[in-house]
């Protein structure tokens, strides 16, 4: 028997270790074990064999390994549709004919989810650039940059005042110049910003017996979230210079075991990666042999379904 990989191989012996009954479904071998909560499937392709997890009881297997169809077969490149190549799905998240089908789709879902990743961007200088980073920081944008610095100064004030020291009204005083300012900005760019510091929780009570100084009771401003938002308006204005930005940055690229003619939108943990085509092509998986697959122009998110490879 000839296993796609070594974690396969151990798989599909711990799965019969505690098999309790096999039986075939959809072309897949169904391993019930006494596992109270999972059970296996084994798949076999060009006679290399693939173990898969699913829930326990499962009775549509595709249903519970979110796929759709296999690549072998033939399917509709719309949205919703998944198509499992081994231990790899690929599913179309957005299919679109020409740009104004995927202006249309950045503006009205994938900003969302690009100013959500620029937060964690901003917040851990670890996470990678992806191609919105690479974008937003090619505009060198006056207003960006300033609201950067003094997101910084306003960061490093608020750590200072919250070990509360004595004597540092002054400092206290810049402190509320800095927040007022990072207010201004993103006010001018259209970003209301309704929690944080300054707002006192009505429902909190002090006694007289408890002399509180007042930033005890508050909470600093977001100032990184303010600051995605900002970014997010300023790619929002503009979109076409970031449409021409993904158009040049088409290319050759390799996500894990998928080759591909595109750009890489977004990786997250090595687990996922969200590709977008621009031009009807072939995508390649490498997983036991070369797997091509036809594809449209879209958006397509790559799903290992295992932790291995």
């Amino acid at each position: 028997m000839k296993f796609l990989d070594k974690f396969h191989e151990n798989r599909y012996e711990m799965a019969m270790a505690i098999a309790e009954n096999t039986y075939k479904i959809q072309g897949y071998t169904y391993v019930e074990t006494v596992d109270p909560l999972r059970d296996y499937v084994i798949g076999e392709d060009n006679g290399v064999v693939y173990v898969l997890e699913v829930n326990k009881h499962c009775t549509d297997v595709r249903k519970c390994l979110g796929i759709d169809y296999l690549y072998s077969e033939p399917f509709p490149f719309q949205e919703g549709v998944s198509v499992g190549v081994l231990d790899i799905a690929l599913r179309i998240i957005k299919s679109f004919r020409d740009m104004s089908g995927l202006r249309e789709h950045i503006l009205n879902k994938e900003l969302i989810q690009f100013e959500a990743r620029d937060y964690m961007y901003l917040r851990n200088t670890s996470e990678p650039e992806n191609v919105y980073q690479r974008f937003v920081n090619s505009l060198r944008d006056r207003e960006v940059e300033e609201l950067a610095l003094l997101s910084r100064n306003y960061m490093e004030m608020y750590r200072v005042l919250d070990r509360n020291p004595e004597g540092v009204e002054k400092l206290e005083e810049k402190f509320r110049e800095v927040e007022a300012e990072i207010l201004r900005i993103a006010g001018k760019n259209g970003v209301e910003y309704v929690e944080g510091y300054g707002r006192i929780d009505p429902e909190e009570h002090i006694s007289e017996d408890e002399e509180h100084i007042e930033r005890e009771v508050e909470s600093p401003l977001d100032v990184l979230h303010i600051l995605a938002q900002v970014r997010a308006r300023k790619v929002r204005e503009n979109i076409d210079g970031f449409l021409e930005y993904l158009r040049r940055s088409e290319g050759p690229l390799t996500w894990g075991p998928v080759n591909a003619t595109g750009v890489l939108l977004d990786s997250f943990e090595r687990r996922t990666g969200t590709i977008l085509i621009l031009n009807p092509g072939d995508l390649v998986v490498n997983r036991g042999g070369e797997k091509r697959v036809h594809v449209e122009p879209g958006i397509i998110l790559v799903e290992k379904l295992v932790e291995s490879g």
